[in-house]
């Protein structure tokens, strides 16, 4: 598959899952440390997915929710939302 075409499919699944969940709070209104935290928690959810063998919708599903809040953290940055200074959590993935 193109590459174009996976990038797109993938941006369909972002979208479906955002349009899913506007009952809740923008994230423009959120601080770019917070949603680096909930970036991380999607990151350890990913990762228990795929130790798990989540292959039936999990992994993907997690994957999404990954690339979503990195969206968020770059729809903030590049339109000065949020200048607070971050202080990044000690983080381990293995």
């Amino acid at each position: 598959m193109k590459t174009e075409k996976v990038v797109e499919n993938f941006c369909m699944a972002m979208t479906d899952k955002l349009n899913a969940n506007t009952d809740k709070v923008g994230w423009q209104a959120t601080s770019i440390q917070e949603l680096f935290c909930m970036l991380l928690n999607e990151v350890d959810e990913l990762a228990k997915a795929i130790e798990t063998g989540g292959y039936d919708g999990y992994i993907p599903d997690e994957a999404v929710d990954v690339a979503n809040f990195a969206m968020m953290i770059f729809d903030n940055v590049v339109n000065d939302r949020d200048n607070t200074p971050m202080i990044f959590p000690q983080v381990s993935f293995l």
